[in-house]
């Protein structure tokens, strides 16, 4: 099965890992995109699973802070990354590969 097509909108480095924001495409048609984040560690990827509370960056995981350039991930195990907000073509590329890797 071939990989989503995917966009980064957005991209927060922390000493930790790096979060994104993809837009893709689901299985089920290549006209229906859907917004995900997904956080990027040296070893694995994950997307965060959002509350269905409608305020958009409240996840199982934990929660989301955001401003203009940064911003933190304060998880649910009491973890808190620091953001920083860096142009989506800066993306390195181990962390390119296992987001691809993560969305195959």
């Amino acid at each position: 099965m071939p990989s989503s097509l995917y966009f980064l909108l957005n991209l927060f480095e922390s000493p930790s890992g790096y979060l994104v924001e993809i837009a893709r495409t689901t299985g089920h048609s290549p006209d229906a995109w859907v917004n995900e984040w997904i956080w990027i560690e040296q070893r694995h990827a994950i997307t965060l699973q959002p509350v269905e509370d409608g305020r958009g960056f409240l996840f199982e995981e934990g929660n989301l802070y955001l401003d203009n350039q940064q911003g933190e991930l304060r998880w649910s195990n009491g973890r808190v990354d620091a953001l920083k907000r860096r142009d989506t073509q800066t993306c390195p590329f181990p962390a390119r590969s296992l987001l691809e890797l993560h969305l195959s």
